[in-house]
């Protein structure tokens, strides 16, 4: 399922069929994030609207670290740091929900949604782009 909110399209696909999967989950969850904060919901709601998403966020995490170490990829101290910090912030931002500590919600789906094109985008394709090279050298070497 293409999500609609986050227009998970062909140029977010990074060419590793298990986490672009990932990738799909996770854009489907921020949809209903999504959808969550176009209705009035309380502070509470909101929260419990964001574990599915952080749940999901740290399962993908692990399986995208494994896939790096695997494949030693370049960069996998700080890619996993950007994890980390990713993860942080949403913990913090469930949090302040959960207390009811007001904020905007078109601002909090912007933020999750543009966090999360950029990390694909940036951080994601460079390590595809590193296993995709890796293999083709490995196989023409043969």
């Amino acid at each position: 399922m293409v999500s609609e909110f986050t227009n998970l399209s062909d140029k977010l696909r990074i060419g590793i069929p298990d986490i672009d999967a990932g990738h799909e989950r996770l854009a489907e969850l921020l949809d209903g994030i999504h959808n969550a904060m176009r209705t009035s919901v309380t502070g509470q709601e909101m929260a419990q609207a964001l574990d599915p998403f952080l749940a999901c966020v740290r399962q993908h995490f692990k399986v995208e670290e494994q896939f790096m170490e695997e494949h030693g990829v370049p960069d996998f101290a700080h890619h996993k740091t950007l994890h980390t910090n990713f993860l942080e912030q949403l913990e913090g931002l469930r949090t302040k929900i959960a207390r009811g500590t007001p904020v905007i919600t078109y601002e909090i789906s912007k933020f999750l949604r543009e966090l999360f094109v950029r990390h694909i985008t940036t951080q994601d394709r460079k390590m595809a782009e590193f296993v995709q090279y890796s293999s083709s050298s490995a196989t023409d070497d043969t």
